[in-house]
């Protein structure tokens, strides 16, 4: 099959693009007042909508028949985020947003007075509240009003990262196979590309 372009409703207005084509010469060629879409077999004959034929459609075929549609409508469909046991509990956690730092002060007393809460649980990198249901424990972490010591961390920026990388690969890796002399062919060669990409 081919795309191509229909520019007006006249046939000598067919304009064919081709197997392949750049987005952008179709969306130009979209400026034309009347634009269709439509596709040709490989004799050139033009196909109309009528024709069209999805897997379902072709001979032979049958088309199945969708039995989960109505459970998901009206909320029957169960799915694991909705798996509860006997005496279940669920959490929200919230992770220090620098690595390395530890949850500074948490308003515990604050998190247990929201109805439906059990626990608040301090792993100094994290901060769990643990609830009879999501919402209480959403709520829960709200009121903990967590402050963050960012640690050795908190000061580190893009520029140290790529510094630390870069002094990094100036040490030897490990080799997971070895093929030839990378070292000697890199000295003999006559010429070396070595670019710099760095992607923010």
């Amino acid at each position: 099959m081919r795309i191509v372009a229909v520019l007006g409703v006249a046939l000598s207005g067919l304009f064919v693009i081709g197997a392949v084509t750049a987005y952008g010469q179709i969306n130009t060629r979209s400026q034309y007042s009347g634009t269709t879409a439509t596709v040709v077999d490989d004799k050139g004959n033009l196909r109309v909508p009528s024709d069209y034929r999805t897997a379902y459609q072709m001979p032979g075929s049958t088309r199945a028949k969708r039995v989960d549609s109505s459970i998901k409508v009206d909320g029957r469909a169960l799915y694991g985020i909705d798996t509860r046991l006997p005496g279940m509990k669920v959490a929200a956690v919230a992770i220090s947003p620098v690595f390395g730092g530890k949850a500074k002060t948490v308003d515990e007393k604050a998190v247990l007075a929201v109805r439906g809460v059990r626990q608040a649980v301090n792993i100094d990198e994290a901060v769990a509240v643990v609830a009879d249901h999501m919402g209480a424990a959403k709520k829960g972490l709200e009121a903990a009003a967590i402050t963050w010591d960012d640690g050795p961390n908190g000061k580190v920026s893009n520029a140290d990262i790529v510094k630390q990388f870069e002094e990094e690969s100036k040490k030897p890796g490990v080799v997971a196979r070895k093929e030839g002399d990378a070292g000697k062919a890199f000295a003999e060669a006559a010429r070396r590309l070595g670019p710099r990409r760095k992607l923010s």
